[in-house]
């Protein structure tokens, strides 16, 4: 951000006086579109009249920027890095393959600002491969030969990672992503094992429609295991994952609701301690049943038998309140003492 003055000049006081900063709303227009922006200006520390220190100017300036690219949700370099790593291209390439001119990409990490139009393209080539493969095959013969096959190999390995999980449960997964700082995938799979439960408890109905099995460490959902499985016990943290960056806005407010409650819970223990709670927990104990403890299965737990359960926590202790909630889980981690 750009460096202020400590002081400003007061036209009512007639000198220079501390001041502190405030923000003032202001309709402006950017682009060829009028914007509600908010600016920062001086107020003097003395008799409260607005005062401009020298840089204020470039800081407005810095202002409306961030803000128009807030209003209009145009991609950041980091993300239009993400496209160029996920996909295996270089910035010309790209842009070609997007339909820009050469240089447009080159540009960008040199400081323009994307119009909206050129945003929403790179945004839709980084979030859908499908997209990515109709851009690539329709400028096919402006782009080089390994260019393009680097990004068919790219984009086939995509979508043979993704094709086994829902829509609704890639949502759920990016929307996890943008609310908690990090996660392992074992803490991921039980996540949504327990979104799957409180919405049943709550909603009696599947939030999303892939099955979860019992394997040994709890409720796994396969699709979700493989795509994740390199990160072990890890933090996930792979551009790929970037793909799913703005997915969560197809969610329901409800949904959302749902997702809060869990992610504020069983969001605050670990994956083995979330592990430990399942285990206690009839679903996957009968699940299991026929199976030694290290024994793997496939054997799928069938969304009635997680309804009936989630729906009896609920009238013992109300998963509508993290409170509920949490005397729940204090319950179950107890019975391991």
């Amino acid at each position: 951000m750009s460096q202020l003055k400590e002081w400003a000049f007061c036209s009512k006081c007639m000198k220079k006086v501390s001041y502190e900063l405030i923000k003032k709303p202001r309709e402006q227009e950017f682009r060829g579109k009028v914007y509600q922006f908010e600016f920062s200006i001086g107020s003097c520390s003395e008799c409260g009249e607005l005062v401009s220190p020298l840089g204020i100017i470039d800081l407005n300036n810095e202002e409306l920027v961030e803000q128009y690219i807030e209003a209009e949700n145009i991609i950041s370099v980091d993300d239009i890095s993400n496209i160029m790593s996920i996909y295996n291209i270089g910035k010309r390439p790209l842009s070609v393959a997007l339909g820009f001119g050469e240089l447009t990409i080159t540009n960008y990490f040199n400081g323009r600002i994307p119009l909206p139009e050129y945003s929403n393209i790179m945004w839709e080539a980084l979030t859908s491969p499908k997209f990515m493969r109709d851009c690539v095959e329709k400028n096919k013969d402006k782009i080089a030969k390994v260019a393009y096959n680097n990004v068919i190999t790219e984009i086939d390995k995509l979508e043979d990672d993704f094709k086994n999980i829902s829509d609704k449960l890639l949502m759920i997964i990016s929307y996890i992503f943008n609310q908690m700082d990090e996660i392992t995938p074992l803490t991921m799979q039980k996540i949504l094992y327990y979104t799957q439960g409180v919405n049943f408890a709550l909603n009696a109905e599947p939030m999303f429609k892939d099955d979860c099995k019992a394997w040994v460490h709890g409720p796994v959902y396969g699709s979700v295991y493989h795509l994740f499985k390199d990160f072990k016990y890890d933090p996930i943290d792979d551009c790929r994952f970037a793909m799913l960056k703005n997915r969560y806005k197809g969610l329901s407010d409800a949904e959302k609701s749902v997702l809060d409650l869990v992610i504020s819970t069983f969001g605050m223990y670990n994956g083995k301690t979330l592990e430990r709670v399942t285990h206690n927990e009839t679903p996957w104990i009968e699940a299991r049943n026929r199976f030694d403890p290290d024994a793997t299965s496939e054997i799928v737990i069938s969304k009635a038998k997680i309804q009936d359960y989630f729906t009896r926590l609920n009238e013992k202790y109300d998963f509508s309140s993290e409170t509920g909630i949490r005397n729940y889980i204090d319950f179950a981690l107890s019975k391991n003492k």
